[in-house]
């Protein structure tokens, strides 16, 4: 299998160990401002390499975290195919696997474990150890770094990112707790109420910066 990353900084490189450990074993980097290098054994490609990519049958991915960026590229090339990649140890919940499979571009990587009646959005990331409960909703490109915890009942607007470690507890049935849209979680924040638009927060509790 053959796969093409944007990028080729370190969340890039974890995202080839991702597409290693799924099976994939023809793999170069996109990034124009580092074209010609080798990085970790992959060369790097730029723009002008993806018509030919396409025409040899690679696969895309995105191997940057920022939520704008990755729906800067997947809007610029909306025809690339971007499946979604899974890492072996991740577990998922009954049905979790159908329910993801209706969208694309999502990385899941080691050691995560989503429950079940989770929907999420198209180009999502789970970093590392991740767990996700019961009926949690994500928008589109939200971008989930290591070891996070969110409890059940949660709705994450899109382009959100939440920082290593961070735990949001619990929403409820009738009453999701709201993460809105562009919110920034800095590391190891603890969430206790609503984050509306555009907000930026930090600490535990989490408070606005």
């Amino acid at each position: 299998m053959k796969i093409a990353i944007f990028g080729s900084s370190g969340f890039a490189r974890e995202v080839a160990d991702l597409c290693h450990d799924i099976g994939y074993r023809e793999m170069v980097f996109i990034d124009s401002s580092a074209e010609g290098e080798e990085i970790s054994g992959m060369k790097v490609l730029g723009d002008k390499d993806i018509k030919n990519l396409t025409k040899m049958d690679y696969n895309f991915t995105i191997g940057i975290g920022n939520p704008e960026i990755r729906r800067k590229i997947s809007e610029t090339y909306p025809k690339l195919n971007f499946p979604n990649l899974i890492h072996p140890s991740v577990t998922l919940g009954r049905g979790q696997k159908q329910i993801i499979d209706k969208s694309c571009g999502i990385q899941i990587t080691a050691g995560c474990r989503l429950t079940n009646n989770i929907s999420v959005g198209n180009f999502c990331v789970f970093n590392l150890n991740t767990v996700v409960g019961h009926d949690v909703i994500f928008g589109d490109y939200v971008s989930i770094m290591s070891m996070v915890v969110i409890s059940g009942n949660v709705s994450i607007g899109e382009n959100t990112y939440i920082g290593s470690g961070a735990i949001i507890p619990n929403g409820k049935i009738d009453k999701k707790l709201l993460i809105g849209n562009n919110v920034f979680i800095g590391l190891g924040s603890v969430v206790t109420k609503r984050i509306r638009d555009g907000q930026r927060v930090y600490g535990n509790p989490a408070h606005r910066i």
